[in-house]
């Protein structure tokens, strides 16, 4: 019984999320806001992406605040990065990053995030161009914990009962 117990708890807190990559880092970094307009958008994950020659199955996808497109349709991947370089952005305001990567394993995370361009702002008062997203990595770890837990002690119920019947 307990090292079921000591096998569940592994499983609930290790570092991995069942072998699925996650988002490490953006350049710019979500949710900051930045006043010169970057040259590129670039996505770190958790483990390598793959390559295709035939279509593009790794994209990102910038949009201004009105929705036009402002980075180039054709995405760089080199090992867990991914890259798009950025048009010149005639618009202020929230933008959005839309990614979708395959990685090695060949699972697929699709995902986005805002950043703000706002040229008025001071440089110096912005955030880091970098963030980690870890804690967004593994939203199904919390209901995953509180399911195996429940199931453990409803199992220990059903033994009690059935210990004291016997």
């Amino acid at each position: 019984m307990i090292s079921f117990l000591l096998t569940i708890f592994a499983i609930v807190s290790g570092p991995t999320s069942f072998g699925h990559t996650s988002l490490v880092s953006s350049t710019p970094a979500a949710g900051s806001v930045i006043s010169e307009w970057p040259t590129e958008v670039k996505l770190e994950f958790a483990e390598e992406l793959q390559t295709f020659s035939a279509g593009e199955a790794n994209f990102i996808e910038v949009l201004d605040i009105s929705g036009a497109r402002v980075n180039a349709t054709v995405a760089t991947v080199s090992g867990a990065t991914i890259t798009s370089e950025t048009l010149k952005a005639n618009k202020f305001g929230i933008v959005t990053v839309n990614y979708r990567v395959v990685a090695q394993d060949g699972h697929v995370l699709e995902g986005s995030y805002n950043f703000t361009f706002d040229p008025s702002r001071d440089a110096a008062v912005s955030p880091a161009t970098t963030t980690s997203n870890e804690a967004s990595s593994y939203p199904y770890r919390g209901v995953a914990a509180v399911f195996i837990i429940a199931t453990l002690i409803f199992g220990i119920i059903v033994y009690r009962k059935n210990s004291k019947e016997n």
